[in-house]
């Protein structure tokens, strides 16, 4: 029998089954893009911190490159007139003159190692430079921003490296009575895991890489090192960085 024109055609509905089946299939596929979507914020997360901590380490590594660089190396006629000066004041003074200030390095810079006032004489020295420049990473506690700093870099495996610094102006006042709080501890780095010392060695001609600072051959003081290497970690990404330390070294050729 054929439909009539008026009548309204017929259509079939979706069983249960049907219904059930597409609702499966889109939860699958709204579950897939929201795990597309939580897996690329992640993926964007952690590049983003990986190279947050790129820039943590590039930033450290230029300050301390900067800070060296400013101290430059010292010409040997301007050790010839400071070392006249020191021989003529150490005539006429009678007092010996205190342990941490005889580890001065032989290299001809301003960079020298030096154990801080607070310590014995005994106790290890320190990396030490004087700062001339003002520097905004080292404002005090009280806001003064020192216009020339007496600078120590310390380093703790833990803690990681550290700035101990005080006004130079201060460095005479009270020598006797000084302790370590005297000092003002900016932390650089807590991702600084270790530091090794790179040397050029003349009579192998070759670069040797220390964990610890080696001693002079005639003294028992530190040999300055031509480089410090800072090993970065940060959970499973870890970098390394060069610096160099600026010294005249008549052994090593410049390009």
């Amino acid at each position: 029998m054929k439909q009539s024109p008026t009548e309204p055609a017929k259509t079939a509905g979706m069983s249960l089954i049907e219904v059930v089946i597409a609702i499966a299939i889109a939860a699958f596929i709204l579950t897939s893009a929201a795990s597309f979507v939580v897996s690329i914020t992640d993926i964007w997360s952690k590049r983003e911190q990986r190279y947050a901590f790129y820039e943590h380490a590039d930033g450290v590594t230029q300050f301390l490159q900067t800070s060296f660089r400013s101290l430059g190396a010292v010409s040997e006629t301007s050790d010839s007139v400071s070392d006249s000066s020191d021989s003529e004041t150490n005539v006429n003074q009678t007092d010996p003159a205190p342990a941490e200030e005889t580890a001065e390095s032989k290299t001809g810079t301003l960079l020298l190692w030096k154990v801080p006032p607070f310590r014995d004489s005994s106790d290890e020295a320190l990396l030490h430079f004087q700062l001339p420049s003002i520097t905004p990473l080292l404002t005090r506690a009280d806001g003064i921003l020192p216009a020339e700093n007496s600078i120590y870099l310390s380093f703790d495996r833990e803690e990681g490296l550290s700035l101990l610094h005080r006004s130079s102006f201060e460095e005479g006042i009270e020598a006797d009575t000084i302790n370590e709080d005297d000092f003002n501890r900016t932390l650089l780095s807590t991702f600084i895991q270790s530091i090794e010392y790179i040397y050029w060695e003349v009579e192998n001609e070759r670069w040797e890489v220390n964990d610890e600072p080696i001693t002079e051959e005639d003294s028992d003081t530190y040999r300055l090192p031509n480089y410090l290497k800072l090993n970065f970690v940060y959970k499973e990404n870890s970098i390394e960085r060069i610096v160099p330390i600026p010294t005249i070294s008549k052994h090593l050729i410049l390009y």
